[in-house]
């Protein structure tokens, strides 16, 4: 499982946040703190142990709430973890 854009991973995850947080997004607070949670250890540069952990931690998401679109977008459109 790798990250294929870490920029654009990045830069989705905050939108997903902020959607979170102001209420445009379904799932609330506990959602975006997980979604942090998830995604601070995204690798600057080639750092193999972080990617993983942060690819891992992704799918533990995905996993834990299936049924959360945009959240299953970022990491279909980000990783090969899961393709739709």
């Amino acid at each position: 499982m790798k990250i294929i854009n870490t920029e654009r991973l990045a830069q989705q995850g905050f939108i997903l946040i902020r959607g979170l947080l102001d209420h445009r997004i379904e799932g609330g607070a506990a959602l975006a703190f997980q979604v942090a949670e998830a995604l601070h250890n995204i690798p600057v540069g080639q750092n193999d142990f972080t990617e993983k952990m942060t690819v891992e931690r992704l799918m533990e998401l995905g996993n834990k709430y299936p049924e959360h679109e945009i959240l299953r977008r970022l990491i279909s459109e980000n990783t090969t973890a899961i393709k739709d």
